[in-house]
């Protein structure tokens, strides 16, 4: 079974209008609410592709039940733990004259020791079904910046694959455990890394010292133009197909879900890379958040353009 983990929940809701802008009275064409947060993405996509898949973290209030419900809808095991903070809001604005999209993210609930304490028993528990565990997104207030790092530790102490999609100085963190995967963009990995990236070069050698660190399998994503990544020892450049975007967002997360499915599949090399990048690929195809077609990925598994640099 494969494991997510949202600390940080929210309702996604998309508002698509004609030519957006700050200042202006807009009238909502369409508008759409989902259950959300990275890691409840990851778990909406790999339900999607077919897997059995849990999704942990904190839920709180009208929002919380909201979410709780979205879930048990699509078949994903509900295991939250319930705090007094509502959950949060996060917004996304779709102008369809010129395809930017505008995101609101509000910064969630401030939890305390009880709700941490709380969550460590749930984690605990789920550590002896669990197979693969992603562990997405940004921390409510309260929490201590370790707290990744320590989840992180005893999966792999169990001998479960972690891979871990965050960023700053949560990731920074989080990577002194070494999990198996870690996916930053380009700034984030400029950041952990302390160097720019200019040129490929810089790619490979960031990677590299990733690998030297522990990370069996670290990627540097670059949006539509696909990135790079390490798996079984092997440096590959992906890009993914052209297609026609309708929503980019949560394209990593749906990444990290594919990624996740393959290696609880056992896959490696060029195929588990191809299922990653067209299952993000299939997300970007769909309106809504976390959202995947099981024929779009099929479709583009092929399509997708790998070189093996090393």
């Amino acid at each position: 079974m494969i494991l997510t983990v949202t600390l940080n929940t929210s309702i996604d809701k998309a508002y698509t209008v004609e030519g957006f802008e700050a200042g202006r009275v807009h009238r909502v064409k369409g508008v759409s609410a989902t259950a959300g947060g990275k890691g409840i993405n990851v778990a909406m996509v790999v339900a999607a592709l077919g897997e059995e898949v849990a999704a942990t973290g904190f839920v709180g209030g009208y929002s919380g039940e909201f979410i709780k419900r979205g879930l048990d809808q699509t078949g994903i095991k509900n295991e939250f733990v319930d705090t007094q903070g509502e959950t949060r809001t996060c917004i996304n604005i779709i102008d369809e004259t010129t395809g930017l999209q505008t995101e609101l993210l509000e910064p969630g609930p401030f939890l305390n020791k009880s709700c941490e304490d709380r969550f460590n028993e749930k984690y605990e528990s789920l550590l002896g079904i669990s197979d693969v565990i992603v562990i997405s997104g940004s921390m409510p207030g309260g929490i201590r910046p370790d707290f990744y790092a320590r989840l992180v530790s005893r999966a792999k102490q169990k001998g479960i694959e972690v891979i871990l999609d965050t960023s700053g100085r949560y990731l920074k963190e989080g990577m002194a455990a070494r999990p198996t995967v870690i996916m930053p963009n380009k700034s984030e990995a400029e950041g952990i890394s302390g160097r720019e990236i200019n040129e490929e070069k810089d790619i490979l050698e960031i990677i590299e010292t990733f690998m030297e660190s522990g990370i069996e399998m670290p990627f540097i994503t670059l949006g539509e133009e696909g990135g790079y990544a390490s798996i079984n020892g092997d440096i590959y450049r992906y890009v993914p197909p052209k297609i026609k975007t309708a929503n980019a967002v949560g394209c990593g997360d749906a990444m990290a879900a594919g990624l996740a499915v393959a290696v609880c599949r056992g896959y490696t090399g060029e195929r588990a890379l191809r299922l990653a990048a067209a299952t993000s690929s299939a997300n970007a195809m769909t309106k809504i958040t976390g959202c995947v077609q099981k024929k779009d990925v099929e479709r583009l598994f092929d399509k997708v353009d790998i070189k093996k640099l090393s």
